[in-house]
């Protein structure tokens, strides 16, 4: 299994996100919905992302993308994508009354099939079998995410396609790699420059071949001589790699010099 760090290449917090503290405690021992129940170890809602849409949970997954703390409760297939439910919540009654009836119906058709014919019985479950394998891209079943990278082992070696409820974190992406590389080599250009605190905060943008325009001050640091050499790190640093095939360009990017060597 493969457990070098990985980088999506995807913005969609819910590609990026995985189990980083597994939970003591399970679902089952859980009170609430099949969408969210409370645990009460942590105190805290715990979310079962099967159970919502693409856009359900990219807003659960959106408190912590800023320090916030989340606990879910994942589906990870073998390949690395994670399973949300594509149908609309005011079609969840309807489709789970279609679902119940058509069971009901397949199983009332078996019985009577068995009572006659075994075999025809047997070709009566195959064809609901088959029916119920065509309909991954429609509301009657889950689909997956739209994850670009290799499942890795949680910390605890678990298998990553085992649902697993605990603290979210997220994977880095391209753009976050992208970025680090940008602002680590902005930020050692200022210190050659004698840039020293308080620092001003620059704002500039990065075209498809790393070339960079609209080079500026974003938060002056009061002092004209600093945001000088502030921008003259930026030109020194460029023109840098192109960016990954999948950011919308032109780049524009923001950062403030640090003390600190990122």
């Amino acid at each position: 299994m493969d457990s070098e760090p990985v980088f999506v290449k995807s913005d969609s917090l819910l590609d990026r996100a995985f189990v980083e503290t597994p939970c003591p405690t399970t679902w089952d021992k859980m009170k609430g919905s099949d969408s969210v129940r409370f645990c009460h170890l942590c105190h805290l809602n715990v979310y079962n992302i099967a159970n919502l849409t693409d856009k359900e949970a990219e807003a659960v997954l959106s408190k912590g993308k800023d320090g916030g703390r989340v606990c879910a409760l994942l589906y990870r297939r073998p390949d690395g994508t994670i399973v949300t439910d594509n149908c609309p919540r005011a079609l969840r009654k309807v489709r789970d009354a279609s679902k119940w009836l058509k069971a009901k119906v397949i199983a009332a058709s078996t019985l009577v099939m068995a009572l006659l014919t075994p075999s025809a019985a047997n070709s009566e479950e195959t064809k609901a079998a088959k029916s119920k394998d065509t309909n991954q891209n429609s509301c009657t079943a889950p689909k997956t995410g739209n994850v670009m990278v290799k499942p890795v082992e949680t910390r605890n070696g678990s298998r990553p396609d085992i649902p697993l409820p605990g603290g979210i974190s997220f994977r880095p992406s391209e753009q976050d790699q992208y970025a680090a590389k940008i602002f680590v080599s902005i930020n050692a250009a200022g210190k050659k420059n004698g840039l020293v605190a308080p620092f001003p905060s620059v704002k500039f943008t990065i075209k498809a071949d790393g070339t960079v325009e609209n080079i500026a001050i974003k938060e002056s640091s009061g002092n004209k001589k600093k945001d000088k050499a502030a921008l003259k790190a930026v030109k020194e640093a460029a023109p840098f790699e192109k960016p990954p095939t999948s950011s919308t360009l032109p780049l524009n990017m923001e950062y403030r010099f640090t003390q600190e060597r990122l």
